[in-house]
């Protein structure tokens, strides 16, 4: 069975971010790694974006190949030489139908070739229709991204104004409270909002942030 993981989150609770963790922690365990957003690609452009990203010598660059037989030929490389490709494909919801396709041909094959190849793929759980079930039900692995709880919202405001130097305290736990409502848990929006929030306080002169100026930033928006 081909190694395939899929990655579901709403847009901002961090799939993207994940990705690129991925990929690093990958190449560092020795694994040629390549990453790649499928959002709005042409048709016809992802394989030749995908070959850049991996590190093709400039022979096999140049040699008169179709873009799929150059794939072929790296992955098979690199299976004779025991070492694992980690292909990720970010945004594979909002993929090209020819993409869709490639990826369904990397995630379904069986030839030796792909031994080695792993693939993994993100997408949001609104687009997870779009997305071929020859891929889908291969995925032996499935991460689901949540939207943070008010715990996570506090915890991470407090680890990450400590670590800039500030006082934890900053932000109490009503603030922390209500800024995790207003921002509904996802994270990108979480980080957004507290930084206005901090400048906000920093030009009224105030050591904390409260729950109204929270709530007065945010309907500034």
């Amino acid at each position: 069975r081909q190694r395939f993981g899929l990655v579901t989150a709403a847009t901002g609770c961090g799939k993207s971010h994940l990705a690129a963790m991925a990929v690093r922690r990958l190449g560092g365990l020795g694994a040629e790694t390549a990453l790649l957003s499928l959002r709005g690609l042409a048709a016809g452009d992802w394989i030749d974006l995908l070959l850049e990203r991996l590190p093709l010598d400039p022979a096999s660059r140049a040699e008169p190949l179709r873009p799929w037989q150059k794939l072929e030929n790296r992955l098979r490389e690199n299976t004779l030489m025991e070492r694992s490709t980690a292909l990720v494909f970010d945004d594979l919801d909002e993929a090209p139908d020819d993409a869709l396709d490639g990826v369904a041909r990397l995630v379904t094959a069986a030839e030796p070739r792909f031994a080695q190849t792993v693939v993994v793929a993100t997408a949001t759980p609104r687009g997870l229709e779009r997305i071929p079930a020859s891929i889908r039900h291969r995925a032996v692995v499935r991460i689901e991204l949540a939207a943070w709880s008010e715990e996570d919202v506090a915890a991470f405001l407090a680890q990450a104004v400590g670590r800039a130097g500030g006082d934890p305290a900053i932000f109490p736990a009503e603030s922390a409270a209500t800024l995790a409502r207003f921002a509904g848990g996802v994270p990108r929006i979480v980080t957004q909002l507290a930084q206005l929030c901090l400048a906000a306080a920093a030009g009224d002169g105030l050591d904390h942030v409260d729950a109204g100026l929270v709530e007065r930033v945010w309907r500034e928006l």
